[in-house]
């Protein structure tokens, strides 16, 4: 992106444009840091990105789902005089999407009260009626007084803006629609309801014959609802299927789409008639290239079981690769299963592993299950850093759905089998206390995939410690040290560079290839904006790292004694 700073010096543009790339690679760390420091050099040089390079920072970083970059960015540009509307409407929408919807209503509530325009008041409004909605949606179906005002205020504020101009404002009209229905399924009384049925008639009209302007996306989205409303599931599922094979649509559209579903609607990959739209759009997360999902226990359980007796309409809404996809989704659903968290002292999550058959790895483990994690997450060394094994608690969280949570089965090491320090190949090789059984564990690759720009892999792990993660956003493998011409920078020691959305809580991540058994071919262990190229290539990039797995077997297969 170019930065259009008229003025400014060339480590402006710099920094404005490291930031674009890290926010198009998707990578949070990296994202959050190159925005401090592009604040940093505001701060202390007094140049402030052009008015259109904020616009398109911000845009960006909304779409790419970074909003705790958006909002820091965008508080910092306020304060340095960039008080335009789209800064302040943008910045809302970061807290919005992170939860901290008084912030959020307070920065709308100064901002309507002195936009004379048209058009972004509007926008305000909608984003008004968000705010509203979200309140009502997070009290669960348990109102409290404070919520069901909420509800009302959204009803309003959507109400006011789709009838001012009904052929331009259809995703005004469906959130009208929506929350409604909730009103009526809640018995929370709403004066002067609109006619549900002709304003979902009106909407896909609409969309099918627009007045004014190309269709896109959202337009879609819209008339799928709508028809959701009128109980028209065929249509329903032809809307969804556009709205899926639009190249326009991003993951900011398909998780909006998938929200408004799941939170508003409260519809479940189990939801008759419904659930195969869940499901799509899940898939359709998963398939995308800036695509990250994020999954409790029971919604990936929910998800596998409708993948196991699909229907027509999945079939057909997951587009001409139907039967394809659809074994690719419950392929990857499977191995979720077999992916651990590890949880430290007090229960806390610290990181990843996942469940491989012993003999993968060594012929002498037999068919025992065991645990693949990193040395500096679990380990007997100190310089590793590492929690010991006999405070490291284990669970698989896919496994056990909400209602059963109270009987998770906790694991525990009762033995290292094996490890190499986090200087080497960081690994440690964990026995489980209880056995595991009813997973399958992953398979392991017995090569690396060849390096082509169209090469992807794929991550399952817990980042933060919090739920189950697909991490396949900007997911390109870029470089790796195996055969047939690498050159590895330690011997048996072949490092996998990637780029894909990793946090916190993801180090002991399976990194998967992308065929269609889900293999894995390495362990994730670190990444950063400046990581040493490989194959004693000049300079730095933004990369993910992974120890090949076949360097981990070969270790084993040296050293390892049972």
């Amino acid at each position: 992106m170019a930065d259009r700073t008229s003025g400014s010096g060339s480590s402006l543009s710099a920094l404005v444009q490291r930031l674009s790339d890290t926010a198009d690679q998707g990578d949070r760390e990296l994202t959050l840091a190159a925005c401090q420091q592009l604040v940093e050099h505001a701060r202390a040089t007094g140049q402030v990105p052009s008015a259109a390079a904020v616009r398109e920072l911000l845009t960006l970083l909304r779409d790419r789902r970074r909003f705790d970059a958006l909002s820091v960015l965008a508080d910092a540009l306020v304060r340095m005089g960039r008080e335009e509307p789209i800064v302040l409407r943008l910045y809302a929408q970061g807290l919005i999407d992170q939860g901290l919807l008084i912030a959020a209503s307070e920065v709308l509530l100064g901002l309507v009260r002195r936009v004379t325009d048209p058009a972004e008041h509007s926008e305000l409004r909608g984003l008004m009626g968000r705010v509203h909605k979200q309140i009502y949606v997070d009290a669960r179906g348990r109102p409290s007084d404070q919520a069901r005002r909420a509800l009302r205020h959204a009803i309003a504020c959507y109400r006011e803006v789709y009838e001012e101009d009904p052929q331009n404002r259809l995703w005004h009209g469906v959130n009208l629609i929506a929350l409604a229905h909730r009103a009526r399924c809640d018995g929370i009384a709403i004066r002067s309801l609109p006619d549900v049925q002709a304003l979902a008639s009106a909407i896909v009209a609409a969309v099918r014959n627009p007045p004014r302007h190309i269709i896109d996306a959202w337009d879609y989205a819209c008339a799928a609802e709508a028809c959701i409303a009128l109980e028209d599931w065929d249509a329903a599922t032809q809307w969804i299927e556009r709205f899926i094979q639009e190249p326009s649509t991003d993951r900011f559209a398909l998780a909006g789409a998938l929200r408004q579903l799941t939170e508003v609607w409260r519809f479940t990959a189990e939801t008759p008639e419904a659930g195969h739209l869940v499901v799509a759009l899940r898939g359709a997360l998963l398939r995308s290239r800036d695509g990250r999902l994020e999954l409790t226990p029971a919604q990936l359980q929910h998800t596998t079981a409708a993948l196991d007796s699909p229907g027509p309409r999945l079939e057909r809404v997951l587009g001409t690769v139907g039967l394809q996809t659809l074994t690719w989704l419950r392929t990857g659903m499977e191995r979720a299963r077999a992916v651990a968290l590890i949880r430290g002292p007090g229960g806390r999550g610290i990181g990843t592993g996942f469940l491989a058959c012993g003999r993968d790895l060594h012929p002498g483990l037999g068919e025992e299950l065991v645990v693949v994690t990193n040395a500096h997450l679990v380990s007997e060394l100190q310089d590793d850093g590492g929690v010991e094994p006999e405070q490291a608690m284990i669970t698989f969280e896919a496994q056990t759905s909400a209602s059963a949570a109270s009987t998770q089965t906790l694991y525990r090491p009762n033995k290292l089998l094996w490890s190499s320090p986090k200087q080497h190949l960081d690994t440690s090789l964990l026995r489980l206390e209880p056995k595991v059984q009813d997973i399958a564990p992953c398979p392991i690759a017995k090569s690396l995939p060849a390096l082509n720009k169209s090469e992807r892999v794929y991550i399952i792990g817990h980042p933060r410690g919090g739920e189950i993660s697909f991490s396949l956003q900007d997911n390109e493998l870029l470089d790796h040290e195996g055969p047939p011409a690498g050159a590895p920078s330690k011997p048996d020691r072949c490092l996998i560079h990637y780029r894909a959305p990793t946090e916190p809580g993801n180090s002991g991540s399976p990194v998967f290839n992308q065929a269609p058994d889900w293999r894995v071919i390495g362990l994730h262990h670190a990444g950063g904006e400046y990581v040493r190229r490989l194959n004693g290539r000049s300079g730095t990039y933004a990369a993910n790292e992974a120890i090949w797995i076949q360097s981990i077997v070969k270790a084993m297969t040296v050293t390892f004694s049972s």
